[in-house]
């Protein structure tokens, strides 16, 4: 079932009373003339109120009979349009209102009553003058709330509605509030970030946030009240860090902590400081009884620098010193400069300086005793760069006699002696090394020379060498450069001796050669007695033919026959391994090697003899007799060249127009294998030829037999 109930006003405002409200349902799509209706309700009081139960659920159309004027509720207007409009507009004043409660308590409408601004009022009755904005599931609460005289907006919170809310309003005339009334925290926010806190406590400015003062001058003033000892406090949540007190007329403002400015601090008073610096103070001055003024400062150079007003040091202390530095004079008059306890240490008088102490001056400076005159001319004496201990040199008590000199008694007390005769050098040729020879004598090593760029060991030039060592070794046969360790003990001491790890010595009497020699004992691994290693910082060369490079390289030349060097001839022992002077391996001219023994493992199981003359004929340089006599063996087997290729028995570059390089292992493999081919070859023709033998004897045996019967016949 449904109950209607509403309100129902003339255009003016005016309730609609004693009239009678008729309901239709919206698919009849009544008129004024209809006159049947599903259900009737007479208003029943001043305020036009009308009620009617027991509807079916539908939709219905509301009309409001008086007399014969008539008025309409279209469910279509209320419900189903966009827009719902009251008042006539015909002239001000003739507005429409909406009222909500049961005598008009709260009611709404588009104001025309200033024609040059209308506007949209909302207006709460006397009766309580609040108004209430919460969840819609609260809406019925019982706000327990006492009437007040001035509108006021409650905002309820979703968490406890009936107590917690935001009271803004109550404006008596004078002073209007915004209350938080069951929390503590009122926050202003801008684009979601919270500006500005206010609590019980006061204002609470978050991190990152200003308070902004943008009016014109003189008009940004914080105003404290007069004759307060603490008018304003800044603390750190617990101790006063600034205090202004306007008690006594003196205005004063007390900082307790540190006071840090980027401009310049105008004070037309006094600044007095009443507590101590610390270590670490950037720039700070304090106070205490028993020091009275303190400057304390940190800076790269100085600590503390005193200027004057064009901008130029006076008085200085270096970072972490205790000394000051004076830029200009120090004067005293007629004092004398002393340290706590002493006196007197330096006095002071008309062109005359007495130090009563020592005088020290550190860093290497001069003690300079200048010229008299306009000249800037001076003596210094100087102490060494490093001392290994303190010593004291003592004057002796007269100037001495004529062309004596100063001499020492070990202890450090200085007389007055005849001057001794100087230290003796021979053999002094341009670029010799000088060698001790004997007491107070140097002598010029006729066999060492060095001129700044080469050293020579009894030699004097080598047209070769820029910059390095030259040794001639004259016609001895032994060592020419040899290096130690004192941890190598290796036992081949008939040879060198023990704890010679590296020698060069030359390699064939008289011919010359270079011999070089590793040695090392049994400690670690068993090996590196001599090692060379090349590390390239590239990828190595992959060219397999006469142009290939290698990481390492070794070069056997031989003489042109006259000043240059050529190659070593086909047949030429280029290289040769050995142990213990017994050769084991030889690489001949041509590239061949020669091996003392082979232990090698066959390629595959191809006709080797044939494939071995493939190679060969492949392996010739082109218009050789060999590649003449046999080239159709290339053209009738193309598939051994392929194999020869592909067992890198023959490495070859396509675009290398010579012969290539022979794989010498797998050619000598293919060798063994073709032996063994051969071998097996004869072994079966020697078993086929004892076959054939015995088959003949058997023939001749019977055909003398046969014989043998004729002539018997």
């Amino acid at each position: 079932m449904v109950r209607l109930t509403g309100n129902m006003a003339t255009n003016a405002g005016v309730a609609i009373c004693g009239g009678t409200a008729i309901y239709f349902p919206t698919s009849v799509t009544a008129t004024e003339s209809t006159s049947a209706g599903c259900g009737t309700a007479d208003t029943t009081s001043s305020t036009g109120v009308f009620s009617c139960t027991s509807l079916a659920a539908n939709k219905y159309d509301i009309r409001v009979n008086c007399g014969s004027a008539y008025r309409w509720f279209r469910y279509a207007d209320e419900i189903q349009h966009a827009t719902y409009q009251t008042g006539d507009g015909c002239a001000s004043g003739t507005e429409g209102n909406f009222y909500f409660g049961v005598g008009n308590d709260v009611g709404m409408r588009w104001s025309t009553a200033d024609s040059s601004n209308h506007a949209f009022v909302v207006g709460i009755g006397d009766t309580s003058q609040q108004m209430h904005i919460t969840d819609l599931g609260a809406i019925a609460t019982d706000w327990a709330r006492s009437a007040g005289t001035h509108p006021e907006l409650a905002i309820h919170s979703n968490t406890t509605p009936a107590t917690d809310y935001l009271a803004i309003g109550n404006h008596n005339g004078t002073t209007a509030s915004i209350d938080v009334v069951g929390g503590t925290t009122l926050a202003l926010a801008i684009a979601g970030n919270t500006e500005l806190n206010v609590t019980a406590s006061g204002l609470c400015v978050p991190a990152c946030s200003d308070i902004t003062f943008s009016g014109g001058t003189g008009t940004n003033d914080i105003v404290l009240a007069n004759g307060l000892a603490d008018a304003l406090s800044i603390t750190d949540g617990s101790a006063d860090i600034v205090v202004v007190n306007t008690s006594g007329g003196t205005n004063a403002v007390t900082i307790t902590g540190a006071l840090t400015a980027s401009l310049d601090i105008t004070s037309c008073a006094t600044v007095n400081a009443s507590g101590d610096t610390a270590a670490g103070d950037n720039a700070t001055m304090g106070y205490t009884s028993g020091e009275g003024l303190i400057l304390t400062g940190q800076g790269s150079t100085n600590d503390v620098t005193i200027k004057n007003d064009a901008d130029g040091d006076v008085i200085s202390i270096p970072t972490g010193a205790t000394n000051v530095i004076l830029a200009g004079d120090l004067r005293v008059d007629g004092g004398c400069i002393g340290l706590c306890g002493d006196t007197n240490l330096l006095g002071l008088a008309a062109n005359l300086l007495t130090v009563r102490g020592d005088l020290l001056i550190t860093g290497q400076s001069d003690l300079r005793l200048q010229e008299s005159g306009s000249g800037c001319s001076y003596v210094a004496l100087q102490a060494p760069a490093c001392l290994s201990a303190n010593y004291t040199l003592t004057f002796p008590a007269d100037d001495g006699c004529a062309c004596e000199v100063l001499t020492t008694n070990g202890s450090g007390v200085l007389s007055w002696a005849s001057a001794a005769s100087g230290v003796s050098l021979s053999g002094s040729t341009n670029n010799t090394v000088a060698t001790v020879t004997g007491s107070n004598a140097l002598a010029g090593e006729a066999n060492l020379l060095f001129d700044g760029n080469m050293l020579f060991l009894n030699e004097c030039a080598n047209t070769n060498m820029t910059i390095g060592i030259t040794i001639n070794q004259a016609g001895n046969d032994n060592q020419a450069l040899a290096f130690k360790s004192s941890d190598v003990a290796h036992p081949m001491t008939a040879h060198v001796e023990a704890d010679t790890w590296f020698a060069i010595r030359r390699g064939s009497d008289p011919s010359g050669g270079a011999y070089i020699e590793g040695f090392k004992d049994a400690d670690a691994e068993p090996g590196h007695a001599l090692m060379l290693e090349g590390t390239l910082g590239e990828a190595a060369h992959t060219v397999d033919s006469s142009a290939g490079r290698g990481v390492i390289e070794i070069d056997a030349r031989i003489t042109n026959g006259s000043t240059g060097r050529a190659a070593v001839g086909s047949g030429g022992n280029l290289l040769a391994i050995q142990t213990n002077d017994t050769t084991v391996a030889i690489t001949k001219g041509n590239g061949d090697l020669r091996l003392t023994n082979t232990c090698l493992t066959a390629l595959d199981d191809y006709p080797d003899a044939l494939m071995a003359r493939v190679a060969r004929v492949e392996f010739s340089p082109p218009c050789s007799p060999i590649r003449e006599r046999h080239g159709h063996l290339i053209e009738q087997y193309p598939e051994l060249v392929e194999v020869v290729r592909a067992r890198r028995i023959l490495m070859h570059e396509p675009c290398d127009p010579g012969p290539g390089f022979i794989n010498v292992q797998k050619s000598i493999a293919l060798a063994w294998d073709m032996g063994f081919q051969n071998w097996e070859n004869l072994n079966r023709l020697h078993d086929r030829l004892v076959e054939v033998v015995a088959s003949q004897d058997a023939r001749l045996a019977t055909l003398e037999q046969h014989k043998l019967q004729d002539t018997s016949c």
